[in-house]
């Protein structure tokens, strides 16, 4: 993940991406909560690419967040720059027990990204087994 430079502020990493990629539960709270002297964050504030700070964490197998994020209600319906959801890079990155928290968050399971992917496809081009397993059996589509 590689932050965007020179945007606008609606299209910028911050803070927010950081705690949310190195699973930083206290620096979120402190962030969104606006605690602590932080500038409060839109919890859905979107990077260059499209990444909300859901989609950081859920990359980053960072549950902590994750939970945290759910629930403060992060968007689940924002996708990013390559039309993919959060579930999307926490089913590439292998990350089985993010997905199952967004899953249980009522997260798209069947979303094709911009190259028609969906989280079951990307986990399994991954070698993501035990992921892939899970997502087959709740039902994703093939």
């Amino acid at each position: 993940i590689n932050p965007g430079t020179g945007l606008g502020p609606s299209k910028v990493w911050g803070r927010i991406h950081d705690a949310a990629k190195e699973d930083d539960v206290d620096l979120l709270i402190d962030i969104v909560e606006a605690r602590n002297g932080a500038p409060t964050r839109d919890i859905n504030l979107q990077s260059a690419g499209g990444l909300t700070p859901l989609h950081v964490a859920a990359l980053s197998g960072s549950n902590g967040c994750v939970a945290y994020l759910l629930a403060r209600n992060a968007n689940l319906e924002i996708i990013d720059s390559s039309s993919r959801l959060a579930i999307h890079w926490a089913a590439e990155s292998g990350h089985t027990e993010t997905v199952m928290h967004l899953v249980s968050a009522g997260q798209n399971l069947d979303l094709q990204d911009q190259n028609g992917n969906t989280p079951l496809h990307l986990a399994a081009c991954n070698g993501n087994i035990k992921t892939g397993q899970y997502l087959v059996e709740i039902g994703a589509l093939t």
